[in-house]
């Protein structure tokens, strides 16, 4: 079989659908399919062994139509897939000529599929309602002219289902490679400074990051070695005078973040949600992909993105809206809890081994694209 994905960025470019896409080729190429990619001209690009990348466009509009019809002709793969978001094809979430370029591949013989990371933003407010009623119906157009489509979580799948029947679901994988099995356990400390401390929590970027720091500034008199690693670059300094226990690190490599989830207890994942219950964690998110893969016990928040994947009290510890009072609470709980952490962690690693894992989601792809698949159990 003969591949042909689209997507805006491709690595090195910090994109997390980028880094997606890149991924997926590459287990889709272990498993003898050829891959073939189209993205965004960049000043270099990092081409996986065996995967021919083509970063032949400028913008995402009618003058690169032909250039992808062109190329698209000469490969002639037997699947285009969009690999979309609203925002990675234009900055504002609305690629008006994206369907028009579907529509295109379409006519010219082509099947496609689409995998929908985004479908649209949640309408609350003026600006949000136009917006996401203009990105349903980009939506719906990229169904109308797609043969599959695919999605991440149920909640999307549903909202997909009411333009065109059958949408599949495939959770996504993580974007950092976890080390294998036989050498986790054995810690690699990040920084010297976290040597002889411990516990040790772990965040990605600043998502509710004042009430976490509240809340394990609270947990102090409890466990006075208590640390919490900050991942990434975040919008929110983490001023480390009035919260000495907080390690924020920056920009990190893929490598370096592994290292820290490999040399933490307990990993928190404080996903937005409002007080109607739109938002929590889901399997939607790299983020929590890499946890289940480093085989931490995890906490996240409850709402309606949540997916039958994530089964409270056995793979994940969710909690409501993530304000200090609660994140402390469920902090303590797992720390008190030996017992209850070494099951959620045993539990997320199993969940990766199953659906996370990367060779799975290939295997998945290519079931649905043979119509040998009718999405996981909760479908």
């Amino acid at each position: 079989m003969t591949l042909l994905l689209l997507c805006n960025r491709f690595p090195p470019v910090v994109d997390g659908v980028g880094d997606y896409t890149a991924n997926l080729a590459q287990a889709l190429q272990g498993k003898g399919v050829q891959v073939h990619i189209i993205c965004r001209a960049q000043n270099s690009i990092d081409v996986p062994e065996r995967i021919s990348v083509h970063p032949i466009i400028t913008s995402w509009n009618r003058k690169s139509r032909k250039k992808i019809l062109d190329l698209s002709a000469e490969i002639n793969p037997d699947w285009i897939g969009i690999q979309y978001v609203p925002t990675g094809f234009q900055r504002h979430g609305l690629p008006w000529g994206l369907s028009g370029l579907v529509r295109a591949l379409k006519k010219s013989g082509h099947r496609i599929f689409t995998m929908f990371h985004e479908v649209r933003v949640r309408k609350h407010g003026i600006r949000s309602c136009l917006i996401g009623s203009a990105q349903h119906w980009i939506a719906q157009a990229l169904c109308r002219y797609s043969d599959k489509t695919i999605t991440s979580i149920e909640l999307y799948a549903r909202l997909l289902d009411s333009y065109r029947e059958q949408t599949n679901v495939i959770p996504i994988g993580s974007n950092i490679l976890p080390v294998p099995e036989e050498q986790t356990g054995k810690r690699s400390f990040p920084k010297q400074e976290l040597v002889g401390c411990g516990p040790i929590l772990c965040t990605f970027g600043d998502r509710y990051i004042r009430s976490l720091l509240q809340a394990v500034q609270q947990l102090l008199p409890d466990f006075p070695d208590l640390r919490l690693i900050v991942c990434g670059k975040n919008r929110t300094p983490v001023d480390r005078l009035q919260f000495p226990f907080a390690m924020p690190t920056g920009y990190l490599e893929p490598s370096e973040i592994e290292a820290c989830l490999q040399a933490s207890d307990l990993f928190i994942l404080p996903d937005p949600v409002s007080a109607n219950g739109h938002g929590g964690s889901s399997n939607k998110s790299g983020s929590l992909a890499a946890a289940c893969a480093a085989g931490l016990p995890i906490i996240g928040t409850q709402g309606n993105l949540n997916n039958a994947l994530l089964e409270h009290g056995k793979n994940i510890y969710l909690v409501g809206r993530p304000n200090a009072d609660a994140l402390k609470k469920a902090i303590k709980t797992l720390l008190d809890q030996p017992e209850l952490r070494k099951t959620l962690g045993a539990s997320s690693r199993r969940l990766h081994r199953k659906h996370l894992a990367w060779n799975v989601l290939a295997e998945r792809y290519l079931d649905i694209l043979n119509d040998n698949y009718t999405g996981h159990d909760s479908r």
